[in-house]
């Protein structure tokens, strides 16, 4: 079965060849000797290539840094200097000169595609100079001095047809392409990568295009198939060209929304510590005025003290965990992910952190908060922040959809006959719609908070996803959601150690 890709796209490249040239056979046939000037239909479809054959230059120079991106900077030479010809030969009168600059447009174009072949040091050492530059000026005056001495040119039509001074550089040009498209074929089995097989069909469209010229006259049904063929391929330039642009302005904007999360996180990462030292030099100073107190008096302020220190524990575990959080999201913006750290883990002293956290918000809305289960689960190996992340999410979500004297219960069994825990999180809320319901575990997920932006449940699905888990929804509206977790005991791919 894996042959089966390889096995289809040459086939599609057999079936490319075979189908053009079958066509030009069939065109010749029906239209055998008939002829149709337009010089501006003609005019017209030389510039819209020359124009695709320009952008698509700069296109590929933008990505001369990526791998593989050398030999593409110098396909993108042939480009240039190809789209420069092809616009002075739309603006030139369809005779000897345009021919001329017909020709010399193909030439260079293969040269473009037949130098992908250098070695990579090379291909390293031609980037060092300044050639795009070069090759635009010396284009431009080369097209400029064609068009003003058309009589220093070689003959390149005599009674309308090519002479063998228009067919040898066509010719060349069309040995030229093929090779690119052989090369381009070679580093596709290589490395895989969609952008080479693509440059082997547009090489191998040239190249057939340029064969079909030899066998043609001026504006006959050959001629103008061959225009047509050529035509194609730069629709097929233009298609890659749009998407590479619109590729390109999404990178970038993600490049920028990332590099302001990373200072973002950086900045909060930092204005955390002095809260962080100052919540712990409080908590100090109250239980230093505590124990001052007589005995008598710290009997009666106990229950006071037990609280102070719970919120301000509160505050400091709650504070170093968005310190964690800021500090993967400035790795991960500097490309430095965080690996998950899978170790043994008991889920309920994870669920007994989130509701330690989360009761004193639960608590102001008149909820109560159950666990059920949780203690008779076995321990499982597994990345405890992230559960931890996971579970907090959840439960989090819940609240604001829970009215006052309701509850939110999280629960825990083992499946029978498998090593699979099932966690629960089930609230007595106002349930979800079947549409909000049935996306919401999609790109489509929508969130029904004021200001809710849906990243929590993806960072549930997520976090379940990397354990090698599943999860699930039941809600009805009106009578409140349940979220299921489904998490092996033991991760695929994680051994214990």
């Amino acid at each position: 079965m894996m042959k089966a890709k390889p096995v289809l796209l040459n086939l599609t490249l057999v079936g490319i060849t075979a189908g053009a040239l079958l066509a030009s056979v069939g065109i010749q046939l029906v239209w055998a000797g008939r002829q149709w000037v337009n010089q501006p239909l003609h005019s017209a479809m030389e510039a819209l290539g020359g124009l695709a054959a320009i952008v698509m230059a700069f296109v590929l120079l933008q990505g001369r840094q990526e791998p593989g991106g050398g030999k593409f900077s110098l396909l993108a030479l042939g480009f240039l200097s190809m789209g420069v010809f092809e616009e002075f030969h739309a603006i030139a009168e369809q005779d000897n000169g345009a021919v001329f600059l017909r020709s010399v447009a193909s030439l260079v174009g293969g040269i473009g595609f037949a130098l992908v072949w250098l070695p990579l040091s090379e291909i390293k050492g031609i980037r060092k100079l300044r050639l795009p530059w070069l090759i635009a000026a010396g284009t431009l005056a080369f097209g400029l001095w064609t068009l003003a001495f058309p009589d220093q040119l070689p003959q390149m039509i005599r009674d309308g047809q090519f002479t063998a001074t228009a067919i040898a550089p066509k010719s060349l040009a069309c040995i030229l392409f093929l090779a690119g498209a052989a090369r381009f074929l070679v580093d596709f089995r290589r490395s895989g990568r969609s952008d080479d097989y693509l440059f082997a069909c547009l090489a191998l469209l040239f190249g057939v295009a340029e064969f079909m010229f030899t066998y043609s006259a001026l504006w006959d049904s050959g001629w103008w198939y061959w225009h047509a063929l050529r035509l194609m391929t730069y629709v097929l330039v233009l298609g890659y060209v749009s998407h590479g642009y619109l590729q390109m302005i999404e990178e970038a904007r993600l490049a920028e929304v990332a590099r302001l999360l990373g200072d973002i996180g950086h900045d909060v990462k930092n204005l955390l510590q002095p809260g962080v030292t100052a919540t712990a030099l409080l908590q100090e100073e109250l239980n230093e005025l505590f124990g001052r107190l007589p005995a008598t008096e710290q009997s009666k302020a106990k229950a006071s003290h037990s609280l102070c220190n719970e919120v301000l524990g509160l505050l400091l575990d709650t504070s170093h965990r968005i310190q964690d959080r800021m500090k993967e999201m400035a790795d991960c913006v500097t490309g430095l992910s965080v690996p998950l750290r899978f170790a043994p883990c008991r889920i309920a002293s994870v669920v007994d952190s989130v509701l330690k956290t989360l009761r004193v918000l639960a608590d102001e809305k008149g909820l109560a908060l159950h666990t059920n289960g949780l203690e008779g689960l076995p321990p499982i190996r597994a990345d405890e922040r992230r559960l931890y992340n996971a579970l907090y999410n959840l439960v989090n979500n819940a609240i604001p959809e829970v009215l006052a004297g309701g509850s939110i219960t999280i629960s825990g069994h083992t499946e029978p006959g498998t090593d699979v825990i099932v966690i629960a999180v089930a609230d007595t809320g106002r349930g979800m719609p079947p549409d909000v319901r049935d996306s919401l575990f999609t790109r489509r997920s929508l969130s029904l908070k004021t200001g809710g932006t849906g990243l929590g449940i993806k960072i549930v699905r997520d976090v379940v996803d990397a354990h090698g888990g599943e999860v699930t929804v039941e809600s009805q509206e009106g009578k409140g959601t349940t979220f299921f977790m489904r998490l092996p005991l033991q991760p695929p791919g994680n051994s214990a150690r």
